[in-house]
């Protein structure tokens, strides 16, 4: 073997991506044995006019280059540039480059993926104050990266009542959808990170025709009038969508739904998911298996605003622990299927649907506490 080995840089074209992004690597040589020469002739012509000759000649040592990611053999594309989806969980992407001699240099480029933005949805219709004591218990020495639902059921949420925790996203919904002129001036003051959803679990109360209508008109208030990182988030309902209950109309269908939305441009769908029952909960993949599905076709990053089962009002260690467990299988199931955010959804207790807050459930807040980050 003879010559000099190549010197590669390799980059990505962000420092973090969110699940399914594209990544866009790309890879640079630099060969000591590729160089170019100059050779020059001279001499005199036959009218005694001197003759210069220039010749410039290019020596490549031409690289081959392979992509594969850290610790596997799959050939992932060829060439200099890579387009590529990205991985669910964060992964080192490698460019192996072999010289015309033989040398072979292999360089490495972290792919830093999102990991699950995990939450809490509390009851706004308390106090402020209220409302942070309660949210503060669960993200008591931790750091929160989801974010929490600020549900309003009549008007325009107001922006800064609830003081959500550094890191937390503030997530605006509202029951009915506001006039335009109401909207825009309202939007303009939110402050991003932040998202916003008008009309609540839109599928029970509007036709997928009159929604992919609807939100098409917001989507282009938003980019006229949103600041830089408030997004808007489509919310639909899995127990409806699963539904086998032909008067409702609405059922069995997620794709349809995920297309409308990204057809008008929005980049997230969301999905309330609640299994129902008060013990032997079935597992939360019966809904999160299509909805992730859905949302991969359609190129939109997954997002559950509200989930939650509830124990009994009363409930026994059993119980609770039951209850823990399931949450644990959650938020294992959101990591494995890419889901880009969750929120536990911690209403008060009912005597008809049972307690879905964690307030006395040591088992559940430490469930849910080992889904944020320390």
């Amino acid at each position: 073997m003879t010559g000099s080995s190549p010197v590669v840089a390799v980059t990505v074209d962000r420092a973090r991506y969110r699940r399914y992004d594209t990544v866009v690597a790309t890879v640079t040589v630099t060969d000591p044995d590729s160089r170019v020469e100059t050779m020059t002739a001279a001499g005199v012509g036959p009218a005694g006019e001197t003759i210069r000759i220039d010749q410039t000649v290019t020596h490549m040592d031409t690289a081959r280059i392979v992509w594969r990611w850290r610790g596997t053999t799959d050939v992932l594309g060829m060439g200099p540039t890579l387009r590529r989806l990205a991985p669910v969980t964060s992964s080192t992407l490698e460019a192996v480059v072999t010289d015309a001699q033989g040398h072979e240099v292999v360089t490495a480029v972290d792919v830093t993926v999102q990991g699950l933005l995990l939450g809490v949805d509390v009851d706004t219709s308390q106090t402020p104050a209220f409302w942070l004591s309660e949210l503060t218990q669960v993200i008591a020495g931790r750091n929160p990266t989801g974010p929490t639902k600020l549900f309003q059921t009549a008007g325009l949420p107001v922006v800064g009542k609830y003081a959500v925790p550094s890191g937390m996203i503030p997530h605006y919904t509202f029951a009915q959808m506001p006039t335009e002129a109401a909207f825009r001036p309202w939007v303009a003051g939110v402050t991003g990170p932040a998202w916003v959803t008008p009309v609540q679990e839109i599928d029970r109360k509007m036709t997928l025709a009159d929604a992919a209508t609807m939100y098409a008109r917001v989507m282009s208030w938003m980019v006229d009038s949103a600041p830089p990182g408030v997004d808007l988030v489509p919310n639909i309902t899995a127990s409806w969508q699963e539904s086998p209950d032909p008067a409702k109309g609405q059922g069995k269908q997620w794709s349809a739904w995920a297309a409308a939305f990204a057809a008008v441009g929005v980049k997230m769908l969301g999905v309330d998911m609640y299994v129902g029952g008060q013990s032997a909960y079935r597992p939360i993949t019966a809904q999160l298996d299509p909805a992730a599905a859905a949302a991969q076709v359609a190129g939109l990053d997954l997002v559950v605003p509200e989930f939650g089962v509830v124990v009994p009002l009363g409930a026994t260690a059993t119980n609770l622990d039951e209850r823990a467990a399931w949450i644990a299988a959650a938020l294992a199931a959101f990591e494995q299927h890419g889901t880009l955010a969750a929120a536990w959804w911690n209403a008060p207790p009912s005597a008809q649907r049972g307690v879905f807050r964690l307030a006395q459930d040591d088992p559940g807040w430490d469930a849910l506490r080992a889904g944020l980050p320390a």
